[in-house]
């Protein structure tokens, strides 16, 4: 049974202009056909009240959910099939009895985004009923008016301007970790964030837990031996509302007849884990090859050539031998040639002079020079830091030093410092700011995360 729950709200309005783009490949949850919505009319402009027992506000170009605030709305719409795109969130027509006309029906899907960064998806039933999927949570909203009453919505004068100064300079970051382990390697995730009271406190999972459009997934590398040769498999799913543990319903024989490709079980290491792609190295045959996939279907015999990000028929000779590495704080596309010599095979790597596109990598921008960086931290071999300019993470080969941005430089302390394992990698930073950081938190500890001290 779906879980719904309330969010202290009062009324959902809004007044701006509609965009529309191809959703394809940014969710791979629910696939559809986009079609433009009325530019002189927002897709949920009017007045929303939840069945239960917390409403929603949107006014202008923000929106509030309970104590949170956020800007720069801008929408999306896509027409879906009702039945399988709640199939994509783990949910059935069954769990909404109050909506028998969903059978067999096609609704219009409505995706939130607040400073482009995902905020929910609204499905639109009818011009009276709307379900609403954000942070993890369930709605059923009613809608009571075509317009809005803004100080019935934000309950007293001021409400508004007190959420937006609480929100003011917080942030935090997923740190996506890779260690050796064995002959494998093992990954974990670490959240750490701060707002304008300092440090909150570090969690910590033995999972890849990362954000997407569609909600948050987990990525899972399962190791195994075959004939004395270590093999895995890599596997990416969504787990938005459900933590670790928590049963998956069984496929059904028709499921079982459309099952995907066996899937690839040479050795591989992860190097990169994006929103929609990951960066790989593997194993086959004894050689070694950099491959980059589609989170959405990493089973996949077809892989991702670099023109397809580029578009530029020059770095065709690269071809699906290519990845990402890090250096002074940067992301950096880097092609692989393999050789056979002397009956020995080895590869050699080098850089592309290509700025990794935006569809790869969404958020990689230093806001300290990386000299300054080794100037206060010398040994520092890697570093991040936020996209509000607040925090920035530090790692050297041991440890993982947290620090306050002053200007253009570190604080002269820091505020923690974390032990990292043995020769221990960052291949994962997906930032979020603001109202995100609690709602991420949430949906950190939600999934199973803890304090690495009791980890």
């Amino acid at each position: 049974m779906v879980k719904k729950t309330g969010l202290i709200l009062a009324s959902l309005f809004v007044f701006m202009s509609v965009g529309c783009a191809d959703l394809q490949g940014a969710s791979g949850t629910s696939a559809g056909k986009i079609i433009p919505p009325l530019l002189e009319d927002s897709p949920i402009g009017g007045t929303w009240n939840s069945r239960d027992g917390g409403p929603a506000l949107l006014i202008d170009d923000a929106a509030l959910f309970g104590d949170q605030l956020w800007n720069n709305l801008s929408f999306k719409v896509k027409r879906v099939s009702a039945d399988k795109y709640l199939t994509t969130k783990y949910t059935s027509i069954a769990d909404f009895p109050d909506f028998p006309n969903l059978e067999n029906s096609v609704v219009d899907v409505i995706t939130i985004y607040s400073d482009s960064n995902y905020l929910g998806e609204l499905m639109k039933i009818d011009d009276m009923n709307m379900i609403f999927f954000i942070q993890n949570n369930i709605l059923l909203l009613d809608k009571v008016s075509d317009t809005a009453n803004v100080t019935a919505a934000s309950g007293e004068t001021g409400a508004t301007e007190r959420l937006s100064e609480s929100n003011r300079g917080a942030s935090g970051v997923l740190l996506g970790l890779k260690s050796p382990h064995g002959e494998s390697y093992s990954y974990r995730t670490l959240w750490i964030s701060a707002d304008q009271n300092g440090l909150r406190p570090i969690l910590v999972s033995n999972q890849i837990f990362f954000p997407r459009m569609s909600g948050f997934w987990e990525f899972i590398v399962d190791d195994f031996f075959e004939g004395g040769t270590l093999m895995n498999v890599m596997a990416a799913r969504n787990i938005t509302g459900r933590g670790p543990g928590v049963e998956i319903p069984e496929k059904t024989e028709a499921a079982e007849e459309e099952e995907e490709p066996p899937a690839d079980t040479s050795f591989k290491t992860v190097n990169y884990i994006g929103n929609d792609y990951v960066a790989m190295e593997k194993t086959e045959n004894g050689i070694n090859w950099l491959q980059v996939l589609p989170v959405d279907n990493l089973s996949s015999p077809e892989k991702v050539k670099l023109t397809e990000f580029t578009g530029e028929n020059d770095r065709d000779d690269v071809g699906e031998n290519f990845g990402l590495m890090r250096e002074n704080g940067h992301w950096h596309l880097i092609g692989r040639i393999n050789y056979q010599a002397d009956g020995d095979t080895g590869y050699k790597d080098f850089r592309l002079d290509v700025i990794p596109p935006r569809n790869l990598i969404f958020y990689d921008t230093l806001a300290i020079h990386w000299r300054k960086i080794k100037d206060r931290v010398p040994d520092a071999l890697d570093a991040f830091t936020s996209p509000n300019n607040n925090i920035a993470l530090v790692r050297t080969k041991n440890k993982l030093t947290v620090y306050t941005i002053e200007g253009e430089q570190l604080s002269e302390h820091p505020l923690d410092e974390i032990e990292l394992l043995e020769e221990e990698t960052i291949i994962m930073a997906e930032w979020a700011t603001a109202g995100y950081v609690a709602s991420w938190e949430r949906a950190f500890i939600s999934y199973g995360a803890t304090s690495p001290l009791l980890f």
